[in-house]
């Protein structure tokens, strides 16, 4: 399901996951922001195709990415008396213990299932690589150890600018910005 923001300014916005953009018309959207959102795609591939059909010739797709690693939402899953790390198989002993649809439903239930490795941006750009773009994905500039950021261009518009340009006009505004808040950023950031 999509949420529409963004009347009062002229500007149309549309939230929703890649998975909920089966609505949308294909090369209907101009730009897609994902912040630490596309990162937890349980399928990438299959996020970037579907960010892909939205987006329009020479539109412009910036994702945060987490770094691959998210010891945050590591869990133990018990089955019965046996405890693992391991999704898989805590499942398959569910199964052979005829306990999956317990289990099954105990883990949609549980918000705290989020993939454990993050898509990092260096693997959001190999998949729009593929697919033509021209991309380019760094660390970030706040949070280089945490997040990185991809930037693509859909190819087949008329886009003044390369992915690696717009990546680096955002981080100077976001470095400016900054500063502005607070001058010791500036030490920090260079």
């Amino acid at each position: 399901m999509a949420k529409e923001l963004g009347a009062d300014s002229g500007v149309r916005v549309r939230v929703a996951s890649a998975e909920a953009m089966e609505d949308f018309a294909p090369e209907s959207e101009s730009a897609i922001l994902g912040v630490l959102s596309a990162t937890y795609s349980a399928a990438p591939y299959l996020a970037a195709l579907a960010m892909d059909r939205v987006l329009e010739p020479g539109g412009a797709i910036k994702l945060v990415c987490g770094t691959g690693a998210s010891p945050s939402y590591e869990r133990t899953y018990t089955v019965g008396s046996i405890r693992t790390k391991n999704l898989l198989g805590a499942f398959a002993i569910a199964a052979l213990t005829n306990q999956a649809g317990p289990f099954l439903h105990n883990i949609i239930q549980d918000r705290r299932l989020a993939v454990r490795t993050m898509a990092s941006a260096a693997q959001y750009a190999q998949i729009f690589n593929s697919l033509q773009y021209d991309t380019h994905a760094t660390a970030s500039v706040v949070y280089p150890d945490k997040h990185t950021i991809f930037v693509g261009i859909k190819p087949g518009g008329s886009a003044t600018m390369s992915a690696r340009d717009l990546y680096e006009a955002d981080a100077a505004t976001l470095r400016a910005q900054l500063i502005e808040i607070d001058p010791r950023y500036y030490n920090d950031l260079d």
